[in-house]
């Protein structure tokens, strides 16, 4: 159903709840998460440490790849979250900031409500 690539893995949601993390060869999953409903979308944070997940029914949650937990971040929608993606909010050094590190990020959706 749906697909998320970065350079250094690949990001899969279906219809069967999972989310998977697979290495670019696709040889077999070093990640695999159950949600509550079908996933329909999925997105990867520009450091590769977080996925952001979207389902059929209506939440929206983030995966840490590191520490392999998960966190409910919305359940608002009345409809299926259809699209999410990362946003960073880190602050360029042109707007005078000296920020280092991994980026804060902010999280958008999208749904057919």
């Amino acid at each position: 159903r749906t697909i998320a690539v970065n350079e250094g893995f690949c990001v899969t949601g279906s219809d069967d709840c999972f989310v998977r993390v697979w290495p670019l060869d696709f040889s077999d999953f070093f990640l695999e998460a159950k949600h509550d409903a079908p996933i329909a979308s999925v997105a990867v944070s520009l450091d590769g440490l977080k996925v952001l997940i979207g389902t059929r029914h209506r939440a929206l949650g983030v995966l840490d790849v590191t520490s392999h937990s998960h966190e409910t971040k919305l359940r608002a929608h009345t409809g299926e979250v259809t699209c999410a993606s990362f946003r960073s909010t880190r602050p360029t050094a042109r707007e005078g900031s000296n920020a280092i590190g991994t980026p804060e990020h902010e999280l958008a959706t999208c749904s057919n409500d």
